[in-house]
């Protein structure tokens, strides 16, 4: 009988060891979908604009109305080789 009850406080740990973890991954998420909604760009192209210095939207970029993730503004006039060649 008491190995029943080491097994059963044993699930009920793991139960709420994978609550918390998941909280962490909801929050995350909330996060990234408010800002998607509010500013066109999840946490992950925000973190990307700022180490970069360059404007990275994922959505842009999957949509086809972007040709690279990252894009630098451009300046009118400029002519850009971005050829690897």
């Amino acid at each position: 009988m008491r190995f029943y009850y080491l097994i059963q406080g044993i699930l009920w740990i793991l139960i709420l060891v994978c609550l918390v973890m998941t909280q962490g991954c909801a929050a995350y998420t909330v996060a990234s979908a408010t800002t998607l909604v509010a500013t066109g760009k999840s946490v992950g192209d925000h973190a990307s604009s700022m180490v970069t210095g360059a404007d990275c939207n994922v959505a842009k970029f999957t949509v086809g109305s972007k040709d690279y993730y990252c894009e630098v503004a451009r300046e009118p006039g400029t002519t850009y080789n971005r050829s690897s060649f």
